[in-house]
């Protein structure tokens, strides 16, 4: 049997404690406390509306989850837009993180892997479609009756993630905090690096409200990924790069734990690194997202990030 495969990012995040309230209010809405939960969906949904790449990423909000999935066009990729897809999955997280903490909430969990899905998945079954209707189309026969969205099914790349990320703190993924499986963090560093000619285009910014315009010009650079350990931080650095030879200052950095939590379950055998703190593409040197107490930092030393 042959079938369409794609490469995918998927990014699982999972709102810690999102289960309390409705006991505590013994399952009933009549419980201001099961109320709350309502509160914190609208701000995992309102993240998705500063996606980077409204045009190639696809995302799933149900009940306490989020899904989001980002196909990889081969040596079509966008290097410009998928960094920044990057940019704001990492910030979206943090967002909602902030917002929790802010609020005594429990927080969110995200884990990012990459895998793959069949393409030739059919997705949502209208009712005209159901009942094989000729004629033109009222509009209860356009009503969705089956939902079976294509970009998640299938999808190994989301079942590795929802799996690894259930491990939860028995497993060493613990608290509101953001992980990157290994092979994840490979594969951005194949869609950076392994362009034709090994080049890519960095214009200006997706034409999306909330990207500002990245300090990138219009040039032709390539992409170096650079990647070391400075005591207990392990560096995941971005490099724009011109005739080979790459700029001072990273484009772009994450700052992980040292040592990474080696998975093993049911068939994925992998590492994952806890992330600290994220240096974006938009901002002056030195700027970070804390990822421990999600507060803005200043510091560019490593050693002081606790």
């Amino acid at each position: 049997m042959s079938v369409a495969v794609i490469e995918c990012f998927c990014m699982w995040s999972d709102l810690l404690g999102f289960g309390d309230p409705f006991q505590e209010a013994n399952w009933t809405f009549s419980d201001e406390r099961a109320l709350e939960n309502i509160e914190r969906l609208r701000d995992l949904s309102n993240c998705l509306y500063t996606s980077a790449a409204p045009l190639r990423e696809v995302a799933l909000v149900l009940n306490d989850g989020l899904a989001r999935i980002y196909d990889v066009q081969g040596n079509a990729e966008d290097a410009q837009m998928f960094l920044w897809w990057v940019h704001s999955i990492l910030t979206n997280h943090w967002q909602v993180n902030a917002i929790d903490r802010e609020r005594g909430r429990p927080g969110l969990r995200s884990l990012l892997t990459f895998g793959e899905r069949v393409a030739t998945w059919k997705g949502a079954t209208t009712l005209h479609e159901m009942m094989q209707f000729g004629g033109p189309k009222p509009r209860l026969e356009n009503r969705t009756c089956i939902y079976s969205p294509d970009e998640f099914q299938l999808n190994l790349a989301f079942s590795k993630a929802y799996t690894i990320e259930s491990i939860g703190s028995k497993g060493g993924l613990t608290g509101p905090a953001l992980f990157i499986d290994e092979t994840a963090l490979q594969a951005v560093t194949r869609v950076l690096t392994d362009r034709p000619i090994n080049s890519a285009t960095v214009s200006h910014a997706p034409k999306v409200s909330s990207c500002p315009d990245p300090p990138l010009g219009d040039t032709a650079v390539t992409f170096q990924i650079v990647r070391k350990t400075i005591g207990n931080v392990s560096l995941f650095e971005v490099y724009r790069a011109k005739s080979g030879v790459p700029e001072p200052e990273a484009l772009l950095a994450l700052e992980l734990d040292s040592s990474p939590i080696h998975i093993n379950k049911r068939g994925i055998v992998t590492d994952v690194w806890k992330v600290r703190r994220y240096q974006p593409i938009d901002e002056p040197r030195p700027f970070y997202f804390d990822f421990n107490d999600y507060r803005f930092a200043k510091s560019n030393h490593v050693s002081d990030v606790t």
